[in-house]
C-alpha cells in the first residue's frame, strides 16, 4: 500500500488523484504518530517536508532508526528542492526527492517516473531530485 504523509488536505487529494489515474491507491495521513503506527503495511512512503507536528524530515531520520523500515522506499516531496535540504534527505536515507508541481500533467510524470523506480537499488545522485518542471 501506498502512504502519504501531508498535512494540506488539498495536496494530499491532488496525490491521491494523480496516483489513481496512474492505478494505485493510497492511504494518507496528517500525524506522524498515526504514520509510524501504520508503517507495517506500507509499501512506499511519500512524505511531505513542510509539517506542523514533525518535519518530514525528522520523520524520515526516526524511520531510518527501525531496522525492519530501513529498507521501505521513501520519496520527499515539496514546493521547493533547496539543495541542502535535498542532501541532508539523501544522507539520511531517502530514496527520491521531488519537487511538487501544481499542474497535474507534469506532476503525475513525475510520480509515474518514482513510482518506476527500481528501490531495490541505489538511485544515482543525479536521478535522486526529480525537478518539478512545468510549474
Amino acid at each position: 500500500m501506498i502512504f502519504y504523509m501531508e498535512d494540506d488536505p488539498a495536496d494530499a487529494q491532488f496525490l491521491a488523484e494523480v496516483l489513481e489515474e496512474l492505478g494505485y491507491d493510497c492511504e494518507i495521513f496528517n500525524r506522524a504518530d498515526k504514520l509510524i503506527s501504520a508503517l507495517d503495511r506500507a509499501t512506499l512512503l511519500f512524505l511531505d517536508i513542510d509539517l506542523p507536528d514533525m518535519s518530514g524530515v525528522e520523520i524520515l531520520r526516526n524511520i531510518r532508526r527501525i531496522p525492519k523500515y530501513r529498507n521501505l522506499p521513501v520519496v520527499m516531496l515539496t514546493v521547493s528542492g533547496h539543495a541542502i535540504t535535498v542532501q541532508i534527505t539523501r544522507v539520511i536515507g531517502a530514496n527520491l526527492f521531488i519537487e511538487k508541481s501544481k499542474n497535474f500533467y507534469y506532476f503525475r510524470d513525475t510520480i509515474s517516473q518514482a513510482l518506476a523506480t527500481d528501490f531495490s537499488k541505489p538511485v544515482s545522485a543525479d536521478a535522486f531530485f526529480i525537478p518539478k518542471g512545468g510549474g
